[in-house]
């Protein structure tokens, strides 16, 4: 079999929601009611984010991602009002308030009786044996787009890291047209249970692959596997919405990303392509 129709079939084995009439809409709605009567007046939205928006989604990883735009914690649970009651809130009131936030999310999802699972910025759940991971932010004053999230990287240092705008980091990746590299670097990643960010691993594959002139799928995976292994030891990645959040400087310590990278040359060099992919 030609090596660009084996991987087409690869991404068709794992593409998300295979064997389920559940869609992401669908399952927004049923979180609807119990969210919002959670996250009471302030709860402004609930979004599909993250890589099913971008494109870039593999039955491996989350099956969909949700956004909770929030204004403030007026009517949530289980949260402080310290910081509610004053005037005009700073950025240490905001980065303490989504901590609030994401420790009640945890609450209401432990209180129903879902498996959960804690993430970075998100809280996790199974539901109808889709992972869905719930991001929990609050939306940044006179900044259209950017909400403050949950991080488990920020100290009071570095507050700023913690900003963000989900939207503009999806425009940048889908606007780079890798979809189906991104995803083969996904199934990469996740066969061999490789600890790699998602946004860390999509901006790592527009630096491989951006400027490069297409030839074929096969022989892009192979290049940008090599780019992983020579350069991601001192790749620069930083988020696209925020340049204070540089991912490279902690989300992959020495040690991860030396594994990545001996894992991607050791693939690179693979003479067949299944031994790649599976």
């Amino acid at each position: 079999m030609n090596d660009d129709i084996y991987l087409s079939t690869i991404l068709r084995k794992y593409d998300t929601f295979q064997g389920t009439t559940l869609t992401p809409a669908m399952i927004a709605s049923e979180f609807t009611q119990l969210i919002y009567e959670w996250g009471g007046p302030s709860l402004q939205l609930i979004a599909p984010v993250g890589s099913c928006v971008k494109g870039t989604a593999t039955s491996l990883s989350s099956d969909l991602d949700l956004l909770l735009s929030f204004t403030s914690l007026d009517g949530v649970p289980n949260t402080n009002t310290r910081t509610r009651l004053k005037w005009k809130r700073n950025e240490r009131d905001f980065h303490h308030e989504t901590r609030e936030l994401y420790e009640s999310l945890r609450n209401l999802v432990r209180t129903h009786g879902f498996t959960f699972h804690s993430r970075r910025v998100a809280v996790q759940i199974i539901y109808s044996g889709l992972r869905i991971d719930i991001v929990p932010a609050i939306q940044v004053p006179d900044k259209r787009g950017y909400h403050w999230v949950r991080h488990d990287y920020v100290s009071d240092n570095d507050i700023n890291r913690a900003m963000t705008n989900v939207n503009m980091q999806a425009q940048l990746i889908r606007s780079a047209s890798l979809a189906n590299e991104i995803r083969l670097l996904k199934i990469w990643r996740d066969l061999r249970s490789i600890h790699l960010p998602s946004l860390y691993l999509e901006l790592l594959a527009i630096g491989a692959l951006g400027a490069r002139k297409r030839t074929s799928l096969s022989a892009d995976l192979r290049y940008a596997l090599r780019w992983l292994g020579t350069a991601i030891a001192r790749a620069v990645i930083v988020d696209p919405a925020n340049h204070k959040n540089v991912l490279s400087e902690y989300l992959l310590t020495a040690g991860e990303k030396w594994f990545i990278a001996s894992s991607a040359i050791q693939s690179s060099r693979e003479r067949s392509i299944d031994q790649i992919v599976w």
